[in-house]
C-alpha cells in the first residue's frame, strides 16, 4: 500500500507538470525556415541568421481545450492567417473628345508646301457664320514658326449676317534671310474674348538654291510714295558651260498679287555670259498701298530654271 501511494504522489506530480508545461505554451514559437514569429505580442526575426528585428502588432492567440481522459489541456492554435485586404479600384472610362467642325476653310490652289526664301506665299482663306443670328467677330491671322514665334499678324473687325462669309486672299513674300523650317498659319474667330473658331495650315522653308540673278539696288529705296519712279537693274549670269538660249520674263505685282508691269526678252549666252538691265517704272497717281514685288524668271525652254524676287513698299 505505501508503495502504491508512492505511485499516486509520483504520478500527481507528473499531470501537475503536463499541466503547467500545456499552459506554459500559451505563448508559442512558431518557426518557418528560420523565420521567428512570437505571438502575444512582440517580435519577429526575419533573418535566419539574426538579421534586423521588427515589431509586430499584438496578435490575440486562438485557444483549444482537449480532453485526455480525466485530464484537460489547453493549447495554442495555429495562428491566426492575416490577411490584406483586397483592394477594388473604380475603372476610370475617358469619354472620347471629337472636335466640332471648323467653318473655316483654306483656299490653297496657288499654295506649295514648300518655299524658298524670297519667294511668295499665295493662299486664302474665309469664314462662314453658319449661326442663325448676326455676329460680332473678330478673325486673327498669324504665321509662326516651328518654335511658336509669331513672324506676321493681322486682324479684321466685322459684323456677319447669318450664312454670310468673310473672305481674303494673302500673299506673303519671304524676306532673303528667312530661316527654314516648318511655318504654321493659324486662323482664330473669336466673339468677344472667346475663341469660337480655329485652323491651321502648314508649309516648309527650305535654303535657298545658289541663284545665278542678282538684284542692282544702289539707286533703289526701300519705300515710296504714289507718281514717284522706281529705279533698279538685275544682272543674269550662265552658269553653264555651253551657249543656253533662255527667255528672261520681269514682273511687278501690287499687294493684291496683280500683275501692275511685265517684260520679256529671249536671248543667247555663252557660258559665263551676263544678261544685264536697268529699269525705271513709275508708280500711278492712284497705285495701291503694300509691299510690291519685283520678280526675275528665267526659262530653258519650258522650264523655269532660276528665280529671284524683291520687294518695296508704297506707301504715304
Amino acid at each position: 500500500m505505501r508503495n502504491i501511494g508512492k505511485t499516486i504522489i509520483v504520478l500527481a506530480m507528473i499531470m501537475t507538470a503536463v499541466v503547467s508545461v500545456s499552459l506554459v505554451k500559451a505563448e508559442t514559437t512558431f518557426s518557418d525556415q528560420g523565420n521567428t514569429l512570437i505571438l502575444g505580442g512582440s517580435e519577429a526575426r526575419t533573418n535566419p541568421g539574426g538579421g534586423g528585428r521588427a515589431l509586430l502588432p499584438p496578435v490575440t492567440p486562438i485557444y483549444q481545450t482537449y480532453t485526455y481522459g480525466s485530464t484537460t489541456k489547453t493549447e495554442v492554435a495555429l495562428a491566426p492567417k492575416l490577411e490584406t485586404p483586397s483592394v477594388s479600384l473604380p475603372i476610370i472610362s475617358i469619354p472620347s473628345i471629337t472636335a466640332p467642325p471648323s467653318n473655316i476653310s483654306f483656299d490653297t490652289k496657288n499654295m506649295k508646301t514648300t518655299y524658298f526664301p524670297s519667294q511668295v506665299v499665295a493662299y486664302g482663306y474665309q469664314y462662314k457664320n453658319k449661326s442663325s443670328k448676326t455676329s460680332n467677330v473678330k478673325i486673327v491671322r498669324t504665321i509662326k514658326d516651328g518654335k511658336g514665334k509669331v513672324i506676321e499678324q493681322s486682324e479684321f473687325s466685322t459684323k456677319l449676317k447669318p450664312q454670310a462669309v468673310f473672305a481674303r486672299q494673302i500673299r506673303t513674300l519671304l524676306p532673303r534671310t528667312f530661316n527654314p523650317g516648318i511655318f504654321t498659319v493659324q486662323i482664330t474667330v473669336y466673339s468677344g474674348e472667346e475663341v469660337i473658331d480655329q485652323k491651321s495650315l502648314l508649309f516648309s522653308v527650305q535654303l535657298a538654291v545658289q541663284s545665278n540673278i542678282s538684284f542692282l539696288t544702289k539707286s533703289m529705296k526701300a519705300s515710296y510714295r504714289p507718281a514717284q519712279m522706281v529705279a533698279y537693274g538685275y544682272q543674269y549670269k550662265n552658269p553653264s558651260s555651253k551657249m543656253t538660249a533662255v527667255k528672261i520674263v520681269r514682273t511687278v505685282k501690287n499687294g493684291d498679287g496683280k500683275v501692275i508691269e511685265r517684260s520679256e526678252l529671249n536671248t543667247k549666252l555663252k557660258s559665263r555670259a551676263v544678261f544685264t538691265r536697268q529699269i525705271q517704272t513709275r508708280l500711278k497717281k492712284d497705285a495701291e498701298l503694300g509691299t510690291y514685288v519685283i520678280t526675275i524668271l528665267v526659262y530653258s525652254g519650258s522650264v523655269a530654271i532660276d528665280q529671284r524676287s524683291l520687294n518695296f513698299i508704297v506707301g504715304r
